[in-house]
């Protein structure tokens, strides 16, 4: 490689790093706040409505000593707390770190095990099909500790997130459908 060709790259992964991380990194960080909101939405409270003084049971009739007992929990607790945006940005980082690094290990193993069986497309759908099981697993089992909240509201967040991002890739595949049929029809027009 010659000194031109490195010096390309080398701008190039610094614009990727600088430019386009951050960025990746911002959309992840709003989609996950959406799916941290549905996620509320459908539990049907907003992660800041905190206790109140109704938790408490300040009735003495059961109690020996003047310490309020708590009641059965409100639904104020089954709300998902919504970090910052900064957080979100960080969860999403690791997340992907950590999915980068488990899918690469499935890839390797699903490459080795069927290396001459197959054609190496084929290879790689077998490969990320197995991914996305293992990658909703991870997403969830990282939100867990990270927001925190139990693991079956994460899955309700990881689903939302994945809906959310399924949503959003078809609406831009939509868009450029549009335009390249609309430019398709001025082209035979000509």
């Amino acid at each position: 490689m010659n000194a031109a060709a490195a010096g390309g790259f080398l701008v190039g992964f610094l614009c990727v790093l600088l430019i386009a991380l951050p960025i990746g990194l911002a959309i992840g960080a709003a989609i996950l706040r959406a799916a941290i909101a549905l996620s509320n939405k459908v539990l049907g409270r907003p992660a800041d409505a905190g206790y109140d003084d109704r938790d408490y049971d300040d009735d003495d009739d059961y109690d020996d000593d003047d310490r309020p007992r708590r009641r059965r929990p409100s639904r104020a607790m089954t709300a998902v707390p919504e970090p910052s945006f900064l957080k979100c940005m960080g969860i999403i980082l690791a997340t992907g770190i950590v999915n980068g690094v488990v899918g690469f290990g499935i890839g390797l193993a699903v490459g080795l095990a069927l290396a001459g069986q197959m054609d190496a497309q084929t290879i790689q759908i077998i490969a990320q099909l197995i991914g996305l099981p293992v990658g909703f697993g991870i997403m969830a089992g990282m939100l867990t500790p990270m927001l925190p909240t139990t693991f079956a509201r994460a899955c309700l967040v990881t689903l939302f997130y994945h809906l959310i991002v399924i949503a959003i890739v078809i609406v831009i595949v939509g868009v450029l459908v549009a335009v390249g049929v609309g430019l398709g029809g001025m082209a035979i027009g000509r």
